[in-house]
């Protein structure tokens, strides 16, 4: 979820950020810190962030200021927003666990299938999320359309990837899961997905009109970040249903 420099410019006009502003003082246990943080890239890292969950305090351990971008974006800005009865979660493009957290955090029973295929954020993954125990799946493998392995890109840091792949980032073979065979997978022990978020750098349109509409039917909600950078929200099992954005 890296934040676009446009989004620096137009943000003073955004409804949303006002309230994300808002829900800093009530979610985060230091707001004046985090704040600092966020804002003005104050700290250093790896560093800690507690938030405030339905099901209790949760620390978050982050790594460059992006992730504390993320922890407004989710947690504050509520970028992904669900209630408190989801019971399962697929997040594909989990980073380092910051959406996971905060889906797991909404009861403590929903449960979470993370699939991160790059290497770096792999091991703070497993980190971020070894409080939740098993109710935390983590799959190493990217999903998109197709099965197999996959040119993946990553930039000098690891912290972000994608298969469309820019200048400056390494070239790495990936193994790749196909999205109706990640969803034949799941829904066969679950039934029902109650969320499905993607954040797959540019492979998110081109993998949701991929999902068969038999599957699409058994997934209640779909977040995702669109072509214009907002995150989009849509039903699939609701016919004629369109994204709204947030």
């Amino acid at each position: 979820m890296r934040r676009r420099w446009t989004s620096y410019a137009g943000a003073p006009l955004r409804a949303r950020n006002w309230r994300a502003l808002a829900n800093i003082a009530r979610t985060v246990v230091r707001p004046a810190g985090f704040l600092l943080r966020y804002t003005a890239g104050r700290g250093s890292y790896p560093a800690e962030v507690r938030v405030r969950t339905p099901t209790g305090i949760v620390p978050l351990t982050l790594y460059s200021p992006d992730d504390a971008a993320t922890v407004n974006e989710v947690f504050c800005r509520l970028d992904y927003a669900v209630g408190t009865g989801v019971r399962t979660v697929l997040d594909i493009g989990a980073n380092i666990g910051i959406s996971a957290a905060y889906f797991l955090s909404r009861n403590e029973e929903v449960r979470v299938i993370c699939f991160e295929p790059a290497p770096a954020n792999l091991p703070r993954l497993r980190a971020q999320l070894e409080r939740f125990g098993d109710r935390a799946e983590i799959r190493e493998v990217a999903v998109a359309v197709e099965d197999g392995d996959v040119e993946f890109g990553v930039e000098p840091t690891g912290r972000y990837g994608s298969m469309w792949i820019p200048d400056g980032y390494e070239r790495i073979t990936v193994p790749c899961r196909s999205i109706n065979g990640v969803l034949e997978d799941v829904l066969a022990s679950a039934g029902h997905v109650d969320v499905l978020k993607l954040d797959t750098e540019g492979m998110e349109q081109r993998t949701i009109e991929a999902i068969r509409p038999e599957l699409a039917a058994r997934i209640g909600l779909i977040v995702y970040e669109g072509l214009t950078g907002e995150v989009a929200r849509v039903q699939p099992g609701r016919p004629g249903e369109k994204a709204t954005t947030r």
